[in-house]
């Protein structure tokens, strides 16, 4: 029997493939195959990382203020969102947007609105060049459950083309 290590790499996989197991209730504990699809819902992975990637053009941007736009939807009824990190890719444009703080806020739809700002700044750097920030929230915040996690301004723009890409690190926790 040739080594695991010399079998080739599955690069995609899929829920009819086979895993190999050890039945540990059995008597003599046999090894035996098993689909993916059979285990999948039997490995807890509520609080496992999550990432997301939202891309925010120009005109997303400069409407912010009064449009905000939803990084993590809402988790549901008692969960809520922890929030582990926040990166920011910013592309300048040829057209320089007015100063203003970003918030990464949760916002509370039942109470309309309130928000808990968890970071609060400006990702746009000297807008002459790409800027990239990483962030990490405040250690202390208010925990909404079933709340969104959304970008925001405090006031719409006037001017301004460059683009945003977020990448957001969370995890969903059940209360």
């Amino acid at each position: 029997m040739p080594k695991i290590s010399s079998y080739p790499i599955v690069e995609t996989v899929s829920p009819d493939d086979l895993l190999v197991m050890t039945e540990v209730g059995a008597a003599g504990k046999p090894t035996k195959n098993v689909k993916i699809s059979s285990i999948v819902g039997t490995v807890p992975n509520q609080q496992a990382v999550q990432n997301v990637r939202v891309s925010l053009s120009p005109n997303q941007i400069r409407l912010l203020g009064s449009a905000p736009q939803v990084l993590v939807p809402s988790p549901g009824t008692g969960k809520y969102i922890r929030l582990i990190s926040v990166d920011w890719n910013f592309t300048a444009g040829d057209v320089v947007f007015d100063a203003s703080t970003f918030n990464i806020q949760f916002t509370d739809t039942s109470t309309d609105p309130s928000t808990t700002d968890v970071v609060a700044t400006s990702p746009f750097g000297t807008q002459s060049a790409a800027s990239v920030f990483q962030y990490s929230p405040a250690n202390t915040y208010n925990l909404i459950t079933d709340t969104s996690l959304d970008i925001g301004l405090n006031t719409n723009l006037l001017n301004g083309n460059g683009s945003l890409i977020v990448y957001v690190s969370y995890q969903i926790i059940t209360l």
